[in-house]
């Protein structure tokens, strides 16, 4: 199952339950957003880094994202990044060699 751009910028999540406290949203949206930027060239996020990712709870009172659900996206994320470095789309690095 593919992966686009669009997909991941319109994602999404279902909210944690109250009684559990999931993970903080901004740092969620700001690994998606690179994962968006690297699926339309503009980025070279690595399955890997997905992987490694990890994320803070959210602020005493927020709910934050369902960790199950992000966790089973990004799933599917880094699937989707390892096909294409499988199939040679990956994509130069953006980032300075100086």
């Amino acid at each position: 199952m593919s992966l686009g751009p669009d997909e991941v910028r319109d994602v999404v999540f279902d909210r944690a339950w109250l009684a559990r406290r999931g993970y903080d949203e901004a740092a969620v949206d700001a690994l998606l957003d690179r994962l968006e930027a690297t699926l339309r060239g503009l980025d070279d996020l690595s399955a890997e880094e997905v992987n490694e990712a990890t994320f803070p709870r959210p602020r005493l009172g927020r709910r934050g994202y369902s960790a199950r659900a992000v966790d089973d996206f990004l799933t599917r994320a880094r699937a989707a990044l390892r096909r294409r470095r499988r199939a040679g789309r990956r994509l130069p690095s953006t980032r300075s060699a100086g």
